[in-house]
This record gives C-alpha cells, structure tokens and sequence, in this order.
C-alpha cells in the first residue's frame, strides 16, 4: 500500500489531464517479500499501457486487495500454489485488447503499437514470476482492460528470510547517467527505473540531442546508456562523436539484437558493454555498477 501511495505523484505525471487516477488501498493486506524498485517498475510500466490504451482520455484504477486461490480459483494457472496472494489491479477504460492478441502481449517485442516496443509488458511477466507471483489480463474491445498481479503473500516475515526476488540484490549508486533512446515510452521507463537506483539522469530523444547534451555535460556524465538503432543518427556513430569530446566515455548500449550488431573492435574497449532487451531491474542495475566500477562483463 505504501508502495502504490508514493507512487502516486508519478503516475499523474505520467498520464494526460485528461485521464482521472483513482487509488483504492485495501487496509488489511498481509505482507509480500518484493523488490520495491522492481514492483516500482510493475507499476509504471502497467500506467504507460493504460495511457497508451487511452489516447481520448479515461480513467485508470490502481488497487490492492486480499485473494485466497485453490486448484479451480487459479484458472490457468494450474501451477499456481493455494494459498493467500495479495493482488495489485490496474485497470483502465480504453481500447481495450482483442481476445487472440491477449495470450501474445506478455512475449517479448510483441507490440500493436507503430513505434512501440513490445518490452513493457515481459517485464512486467519476468519481475512477476522472479517474485513466485503471476499476472491475469482481462479485457474486451472498446471497454477497456484489467491486470491483476497475484503475488503471494507472507504469514511471517524476518529478517533473514530470502525469496527469489531478495536474493537478486539492486546496485544502487549516485554517479550521473545519460540515457539515449529513442522510443518515448522507454526511455520514461528506463529514466524512471535508473532513478531508483540513486543516480542523476539526462535524457535525450535521438543520437543528435544526446551528443549536444553529453557535449555540454560531459565532466558530469559518469556512463551513456545508448540505444544502437535510432533514427537521424544510430548508436554507433552516436558513440563515435562521443568519444571524440570525451576519449574515456563509459557507454553501455543497449539492444533488442544480439551482441554482433556491435562491431568487434568496439566492444573490445573496456569502457564499452551491450545489453540485450528485454532486462530486469537487476541486471540493468548490475550492468551499470560493474561498468562504473570498472568490472564490466561482456555477457548479455
């Protein structure tokens, strides 16, 4: 509940005016074992569906609540565990998602959007069940969607118990980071994520924008994060202007291809890494710290 309360002024800067908020905490919740960056990111990645959904304006509805599941209550879950699970709904009244897509929106690049991604929503898929939880959509054309996000919930907690998702340790830090990305949608996710970790974030849109800022900033800049396809100028040559103000830039690019779409002769230089989408917060975190820390790992 407290989560989804701090989280509030950030999804209304997220959404248009024109889209209302309303927040229902239930008070009786038991307690989950989560990542509150990585729920954090849950959160945000599900209020940028809702918006996209709804390009006229609407409303969204952030919940939590209390569920009991057995065998017939888990649906298709049938590997569900019975039990107690705390559930964080979002729903919103737009578009809504035709019934075949449905079982495809949690696959990576999988995306009915023009220059969307497809990234948002295997995230959300890949924290989940990294937590032991798992997520239901329910939505119909024209009236809108729902997810729900089970995870399971605790009938104790101490400080020496450990999950999945606590085992995965965020690295945090407070160097500056630039992120150059084009796509809106993720750029906003990325920005907001790496701002949980501690560190200062410049954005910029495309590769022109992103060397004028690295340009003016560039004492500052500690790591460029760097998209490698982007239009006006793509990531390579991005990182080539770089380096010529800045011979010691630290860049990490960032892809949903694999590694050799980086030329060889690049990513032999110590201060350059890749990573692949999609990526959770943890590894993006990891990625970041090992290249500020000078033991990055080539492996994606």
């Amino acid at each position: 509940n407290k989560t989804v309360r701090d989280f509030e002024k950030m999804i209304r800067r997220m959404v248009n005016e024109d889209i209302t908020i309303e927040l229902n905490t239930e008070h009786a919740l038991s307690p989950v074992c989560a990542d509150i960056s990585q729920i954090n990111q849950v959160i945000l990645n599900l209020v940028v569906n809702a918006r996209e959904a709804m390009p006229q304006g609407g409303k969204f509805t952030l919940e939590t609540s209390m569920e009991h599941l057995n065998g017939s209550s888990a649906g298709k879950h049938s590997s569900v565990a019975e039990g107690e699970y705390v559930v964080l709904t979002a729903k919103d009244n737009g578009i809504g998602i035709d019934r075949e897509l449905q079982n495809k929106i949690f696959e990576p690049f999988f995306t009915t959007k023009e220059q969307g991604t497809g990234l948002g929503l295997s995230v959300v898929y890949g924290i989940i069940k990294q937590h032991n939880g798992f997520i239901d959509v329910f939505s119909e054309v024209g009236k809108g969607t729902t997810f729900k996000v089970y995870l399971p919930a605790q009938t104790a907690v101490t400080s020496t118990e450990t999950t999945a998702a606590q085992k995965g340790e965020l690295k945090r830090g407070s160097e500056t980071i630039l992120i150059v990305e084009d796509d809106k949608i993720l750029r906003e996710l990325l920005s907001e994520t790496v701002r949980t970790f501690g560190y200062t974030v410049y954005t910029a849109s495309n590769g022109i924008e992103g060397i004028e800022l690295f340009n003016e900033h560039s004492g500052a800049i500690d790591i460029v994060l760097l998209d490698v396809i982007m239009p006006k100028l793509g990531g390579r040559e991005t990182y080539e202007a770089m380096k010529k103000i800045k011979p010691s830039v630290s860049v990490l690019f960032v892809t949903g291809y694999g590694p050799s779409i980086i030329d060889n002769n690049i990513l032999s230089d110590d201060s350059v890494g890749i990573i692949q989408k999609p990526y959770s917060a943890e590894v993006i975190s990891k990625k970041i710290r090992d290249m500020l820390d000078g033991s990055l790992s080539q492996v994606m």
